[in-house]
């Protein structure tokens, strides 16, 4: 990412809205290239021409990574697939998203607490768990913690609220057993 502190811009809720659409009628060329792009540089021609048609306040220099970051988990999931137009069911919030996910707590902690440097790499794994478990979080919950950086006082937020969720959804589940 960068070393400055940066949050989310400003109409990202609706750029991810629109990079939803964008993704749903991408090839398979696109996504495979979107999916094996370098975590920590995933600048790739689909990532390029996919950018151009989000809102310019949403796609300056420093949001590049995390637009990559964000696209490449996204074309993981099934929801995006070419072979299944259905989602594996309803969104949920990120957290919540993770414990059905069976994400570990360790796993979680570390994702949470990952530095700028370690992000990309926690984050593609993240990723890759949630799309094997077939698990559909909301991608503006996902948006959010890609797009604030862990000292920015959204991301801290944004961190503690992903944890909160997934340890309130643990809470229920428990309650239930």
């Amino acid at each position: 990412m960068t070393s400055q502190s940066f949050s989310p811009p400003p109409g990202l809720e609706d750029a991810v809205s629109t990079a939803c659409g964008l993704l749903r009628g991408l090839g398979n060329g696109g996504r495979a290239e979107l999916r094996r792009a370098d975590v920590k540089k995933p600048y790739t021609s689909t990532l390029w021409r996919l950018m151009l048609q989000l809102p310019p306040e949403c796609t300056r220099l420093e949001h590049e990574q995390p637009w990559g970051l964000l696209l490449g988990a996204m074309v993981q999931s099934r929801e995006f697939s070419a072979e299944s137009a259905e989602a594996a069911g309803p969104p949920l919030d990120l957290g919540e998203a993770l414990f059905d996910a069976d994400f570990s707590e360790l796993r979680l902690t570390r994702l949470l607490r990952a530095d700028e440097d370690a992000f990309p790499e926690h984050f593609r794994r993240m990723a890759n768990i949630l799309a094997h478990k077939s698990v559909r979080p909301k991608w503006w919950d996902v948006a959010r913690l890609v797009f604030s950086t862990p000292e920015s006082p959204e991301g801290t937020n944004e961190r503690r609220r992903i944890a909160r969720h997934y340890f309130a959804a643990e809470f229920r589940h428990n309650k239930k057993s």
